[in-house]
């Protein structure tokens, strides 16, 4: 953990002096050594927080749109400028209100239809199996016969 150190008062000039709907990421290349948690509570401290945007019908869209292609919380946070916090709450919300919910993705879905044609599987305990070996496509948690 870095050791604490106290605001300066050129730090301070650089907060008061920045607008309300600058984001503290945007204040963070000005504030070396600080994080954004930091610049969160110091905005706060100086009473300059920063102004609560509202969800826009497209951006709802959007979210929506990309939780059904299966986007990480991170990417969808990244592209729509918000936090991943900010973007569970908003599933939330919308999966509340419309009963939506987002469709499991299938994660073998983009092997080729033949991956695995030539693997053989029994459920007898006689037979001896072994595990894959060199099988990339295969070897996710199955057994093949020997021979």
């Amino acid at each position: 953990m870095k050791p604490w150190k106290h605001w300066t008062p050129e730090e301070d000039a650089i907060l008061l002096a920045a607008s309300p709907e600058t984001t503290c990421l945007e204040l963070m290349p000005l504030l070396p050594g600080r994080d954004k948690r930091a610049i969160e509570r110091r905005r706060r401290a100086l009473g300059r927080e920063t102004v609560i945007r509202l969800w826009t019908l497209e951006e709802d869209e959007k979210l929506l749109h990309w939780l059904g292609l299966g986007m990480t919380m991170r990417r969808i946070a990244d592209e729509l400028g918000r936090t991943e916090a900010a973007i569970r709450t908003r599933e939330a919300v919308l999966t509340k209100d419309t009963g939506w919910v987002p469709p499991k993705r299938d994660p073998w879905a983009d092997l080729p239809a033949n991956a695995f044609e030539d693997i053989k599987v029994s459920a007898d305990p006689a037979i001896q199996l072994s595990k894959p070996q060199d099988r990339t496509l295969a070897g996710v948690g199955t057994q093949m016969l020997v021979g």
